[in-house]
């Protein structure tokens, strides 16, 4: 016997489901702008005993966390809702979390965006627009992994396409979660501080965002939780117009940062390949 084989004995014998797991095949989610879609999608091959196909895998890829920036009223906010309420819309029990600390999104609106109304708006959207604060926020992001995780078999299915081998992918159904904006996400005791901080608590919630988003990262793949997070592009400011700096992250101008909270986790996410990046509305 192979030392894979014994390995994979071993760990089947175990109850904790990230011990025994093997690499999943990717299964994409339509956002229903098929110019994305099909620009971020992939033609899956399956070449088996029993089948020789070939399928689109479009969309949004399960468990990834997207930023998307651009600037003031370019319509992030519109797509990523659109794009959301699109991605739930076949799932029973999928829903979408909206953190929305600009306050930029009402009933009115979402109803409007996402064509849901009513009790059913209520059943597929949860938002919040008041005391969003870094901590709970990845509290929240937690909390749904550990409820997907301790019931699988109520948010599995089966996804009807099959992995390069022939096999049949099964998925937990996916959840996706938005956060409007990056740029005003804090740490709870900056958000309670009664004289404005300076510089050091700015760069203290920088480097705290970057670190909260790492320990982030392993649960989305892990209970398909789709990320939306929403960023700003400012006018950088120089003294000296003949001098150009390198672009803080792919797809910026020299010209254009973004706020000094936020950046870090660009650069971040962008150098790993975990994010895609949209520079205007409509993408």
């Amino acid at each position: 016997m192979s030392l894979a084989d014994s390995f994979r004995e071993k760990v089947s014998k175990l109850k904790d489901y990230k011990m025994k797991v093997e690499t999943e095949f990717s299964v994409g989610y339509p956002t229903g702008f098929l110019n994305y879609d099909f620009k971020n999608g992939t033609v899956v091959h399956v070449h088996s005993e029993n089948r020789n196909m070939k399928y689109y895998s479009i969309g949004v890829t399960d468990g990834s966390m997207i930023m998307v920036i651009g600037r003031s009223g370019s319509g992030k906010t519109t797509w990523v809702t659109q794009a959301a309420a699109n991605i739930v819309r076949p799932f029973k029990s999928s829903c979408v979390f909206f953190d929305s600390i600009e306050g930029g999104i009402t009933e009115n609106r979402l109803e409007l965006l996402t064509g849901y109304k009513g009790e059913e708006l209520k059943k597929k959207f949860i938002g919040r627009n008041t005391s969003i604060t870094a901590e709970n926020f990845y509290e929240r992001i937690k909390m749904i992994n550990d409820i997907k995780t301790e019931d699988r078999v109520e948010y599995e299915y089966d996804t009807g396409l099959f992995d390069t081998n022939g096999n049949r992918i099964m998925k937990l159904e996916p959840t996706v979660y938005i956060l409007d904006s990056l740029a005003l996400l804090m740490p709870e005791k900056y958000t309670e501080e009664e004289d404005i901080s300076g510089q050091m608590s700015a760069t203290a919630a920088a480097k705290m965002n970057s670190m909260l988003f790492k320990r982030i990262i392993p649960m989305l793949k892990t209970t398909n939780i789709i990320l939306f997070i929403i960023n700003h592009i400012n006018q950088a400011i120089s003294i000296n117009p003949m001098m150009k700096s390198k672009a803080q992250v792919s797809y910026l101008k020299q010209s254009e940062t973004l706020p000094k909270v936020a950046w870090s986790l660009g650069r971040m996410i962008s150098n790993n390949h975990l994010v895609s990046f949209l520079t205007a509305g409509i993408p």
